[in-house]
C-alpha cells in the first residue's frame, strides 16, 4: 500500500469522527466529578467577584440602616426623652411618689371583733357567741381563738374567716354561770393569706362557685307539735340540701341559727359527710330545749374554701364523667 492510499484512509477516518457528535454528558470522571459539579464550579469562578461585591453591598445596606435607626432614636430622645426624664426627677424630688400611708393601706387590716354574749343552750348549759368581721377583700385569715372570762379560757378552738366575711365564733354547751363579767373574745396566732388571682381568679366568682349550696323546705316543729314525750321538750328541724357546686367535699359543716325576729334564740352545728357534686339530701334532727317562737332560720356553710384538703378526688368508672 502506497503512502497516498494510507493518507486517504486516515483522512476518511477523521471525517467519520467529525460527523459523529460527541455526547459530553456521557463523560464520567473516575474521581466522581460530574458535569453538573463542573458547570457549578465554572459558574462560581466566572461570578466570584460579583458574589463578593453583592455581599459587601448587603453589609453596606445593613450598616446604613443601623446608623439611620441610631440617629432616629437619639434624635427622638433628645427631643422628648430628656424633658420627660427631667419631669420624672422633678416629681420624685417633689415627693409625689406613694408615701408610707399608701403602702400601709395595702397591708391586711385588723379583724373587727364584737362583744361576746351567751344564750341558754340544752341541759342548762350555755352557748357563747361572738361576731367577727374581716374588712379585707384580698386577705383571708386563720387563727386560734377562745373566750376569756376572769382569766378563764372558754372554748379554745381554731377558726378562719374569708375575705370580706362576717361570721360567728362559737363555744357551745359550756357549763358556765349565766352572768359573766368581762366576757370577751380573744384572737391569737393570726396567719394571713393573700388572694392569688392566678390561683383563685376573681374571688367573688370563686367563692360563689364553691359555696353554691341550696337550702329549701326548712321546717321547725316545736316540741308541742311533735309526737314525742312531753317530759322532754324535743323540737325537730328539717330541711332539704343540694350541692350545686362542681366539687366533692369530705364534709360540709353547717352553722344553724334560730331567731325570734331579731333576737338570736339558739345556735347549733351540723355536719354533712361525703357530700359530692350534684347530691341531694334530706336532713332532719332534734333540738332539745323550750324555745320561744321561731320566726327565722339561717343556715350557713362553714367551709374554708382556700384549703385544698376539703375536696375529694373525682373517681368514676371508665367512660363515666361526673
Amino acid at each position: 500500500m502506497n503512502n497516498s492510499t494510507i493518507d486517504n484512509q486516515v483522512d476518511k477516518e477523521e471525517e467519520d469522527r467529525k460527523e459523529t457528535p460527541v455526547n459530553i454528558n456521557r463523560y464520567h470522571d473516575r474521581d466522581g466529578a460530574s458535569m453538573a459539579k463542573l458547570e457549578l464550579g465554572l459558574w462560581y469562578v466566572e461570578n466570584k467577584i460579583k458574589i463578593v461585591e453583592s455581599i459587601y453591598f448587603l453589609f453596606f445596606l445593613l450598616g446604613l440602616f443601623s446608623w439611620f435607626y441610631f440617629f432616629y432614636e437619639y434624635g427622638l430622645y433628645a427631643i422628648k426623652g430628656i424633658s420627660a426624664n427631667k419631669m420624672i426627677v422633678r416629681e420624685a424630688l417633689a415627693n409625689n411618689l406613694p408615701d408610707y400611708s399608701y403602702y400601709n393601706e395595702q397591708k391586711a387590716q385588723n379583724l373587727q371583733l364584737y362583744p361576746a354574749k351567751t344564750i341558754l343552750g340544752t341541759a342548762n348549759k350555755r352557748d357563747v357567741i361572738a361576731q367577727i368581721s374581716n374588712p379585707n377583700t384580698k386577705y383571708w385569715a386563720r387563727f386560734n381563738y377562745y373566750f376569756l372570762n376572769n382569766n378563764d379560757k372558754i372554748g379554745e378552738n381554731k377558726g378562719f374567716i374569708l375575705p370580706g366575711e362576717t361570721k360567728q365564733l362559737l363555744a357551745l354547751g359550756r357549763d358556765i354561770p349565766s352572768s359573766l363579767g368581762g366576757l370577751r373574745l380573744t384572737i391569737e396566732d393570726i396567719e394571713w393569706g393573700r388572694i392569688n388571682p392566678h390561683k383563685y381568679g376573681e374571688w367573688n366568682k370563686f367563692k360563689e362557685d364553691h359555696l353554691n349550696f341550696r337550702f329549701s323546705n326548712i321546717v321547725f316543729a316545736p316540741s308541742d307539735n311533735s309526737s314525742l314525750t312531753e317530759k322532754i321538750p324535743l323540737n325537730t328541724l328539717s330541711f332539704h340540701l343540694e350541692n350545686n357546686t362542681s366539687f366533692n367535699y369530705w364534709n360540709v359543716p353547717l352553722v344553724i341559727s334560730l331567731y325570734n325576729y331579731s333576737d338570736l334564740v339558739s345556735v347549733t352545728t351540723y355536719e354533712v359527710n361525703d357530700f359530692e357534686a350534684g347530691d341531694n339530701l334530706d336532713v332532719s334532727f332534734t333540738l332539745p330545749g323550750n324555745f320561744r317562737k321561731i320566726t327565722n332560720i339561717e343556715i350557713v356553710p362553714n367551709l374554708d374554701i382556700s384549703r385544698m384538703d376539703l375536696y375529694k378526688e373525682f373517681k368514676a368508672p371508665a367512660g363515666i364523667f361526673r
